[in-house]
């Protein structure tokens, strides 16, 4: 079974575009690909039906691929002040019900996480905790234009003194040119400092890319090899 846990070390509000290409990217290559996503945050309720820039980008890409979500909320800061403003507390228990439920149905699952180790779920649990819990491999999408070099490094290394199996990085919205030195060294610096793989680095994406070439970015720009650690035949023909 191939499993991983997806979580950023900031904000990062296109990591669902490396997410998502990484789901229908194994699917293309034919294993049954489940995706879940156990706090879903800015989401807008339109006439009763609950809207999310991320997962409906995934259900239109591939409408096959099911999708769980556990809890959902508006715009807010964090889960932990949503779930007291919306009277909605999140529930550790729940959160792994679910996950075990869609665990034992596929043999891809990604759970795609919220934005950093300390981002608090409830009074005493954080996506830390979680990711504990789930005992999933970690896989850190970082976008260098909105994560300093310092809170990349110290996420990285702190994940791996927690016990935590970090499998590697992948940068997204990486810009073909820049002028910030930051940017510039960061592929090498985490490599450096955190005894990390980088295991891709892709550039800014649009959000209208076609499934296809989403698809084609991913294979070209990610070693999925090293993401599931596993050898993909279908990618050696």
């Amino acid at each position: 079974m191939l499993n991983i846990y997806i979580t950023s070390t900031e904000e990062n509000t296109t990591r669902y575009l490396i997410s998502t290409g990484l789901a229908i990217t194994m699917k293309s290559l034919g294993y049954s690909v489940g995706y879940y996503k156990p706090v879903l945050m800015n989401c807008e309720n339109s006439d009763g039906r609950i809207f999310s820039k991320e997962l409906d980008f995934l259900h239109n890409a591939d409408p096959s691929i099911e999708i769980i979500n556990s809890y959902y909320f508006g715009k807010h800061p964090n889960p932990l002040l949503a779930s007291a403003k919306e009277g909605q507390l999140i529930n550790p228990e729940q959160l792994q019900k679910d996950f075990k439920t869609i665990n034992n149905r596929y043999e891809c699952n990604i759970t795609d996480g919220i934005d950093g180790l300390g981002t608090p779920l409830n009074v005493d649990f954080t996506e830390e905790n979680l990711i504990t819990a789930y005992n999933q491999p970690l896989l850190f999408i970082i976008s260098p234009q909105k994560s300093s070099m310092n809170s990349a490094i110290m996420s990285i290394n702190h994940a791996k003194t927690a016990g935590i199996d970090v499998r590697g990085v992948i940068l997204n919205d990486y810009p073909d040119t820049f002028e910030d030195e930051n940017i510039k060294l960061m592929p090498r610096f985490i490599e450096e400092y955190t005894d990390t793989k980088l295991l891709g680095v892709t550039s800014p994406l649009n959000e209208n890319i076609p499934p296809q070439e989403l698809i084609d970015t991913i294979l070209n720009s990610i070693d999925l090899e090293a993401v599931f650690n596993i050898k993909i035949e279908k990618l050696e023909i």
